[in-house]
């Protein structure tokens, strides 16, 4: 079962890496960086090891994008964090989108579910 969970885990992580392959610096940066912020340690018990950003997007992306973009994704998790610890519920998401608008509903909306998951 163990087994069975960690290639479970492992397609998971692999049709992420795919998906963020699609997008844009920002946002492909944004979801292996939540991914590593949020399971990386899961991924190094399982053996995995931590998502290589650099590796992963290094053929479409420059390093000074990839960077740039790891210190953008942080900012807006710590401003996500810092929403929800201000106020449980709250318009979040569009204080989001209006601060950091060249992010994806969706990235945004991970970074507000990770902050719930971080002030439980």
């Amino acid at each position: 079962m163990a087994e069975e969970n960690r290639q479970d885990g492992l397609r998971r992580r692999q049709l992420e890496i795919e998906e963020a392959k699609k997008l844009d610096v920002l946002n492909a940066v944004f979801v292996l960086y939540l991914l590593n912020t949020r399971y990386g340690s899961h991924y190094v018990e399982d053996g995995l090891g931590y998502i290589e950003i650099q590796h992963e997007l290094g053929s479409t992306f420059s390093s000074r994008e990839i960077e740039t973009a790891k210190h953008k994704a942080d900012d807006v998790i710590e401003y996500a964090s810092n929403l929800v610890w201000r106020s449980w519920d709250g318009p979040h998401l569009q204080e989001l989108r209006a601060k950091f608008s060249e992010y994806s509903d969706n990235n945004l909306s991970a970074a507000i579910g990770h902050a719930y998951w971080l002030n439980r």
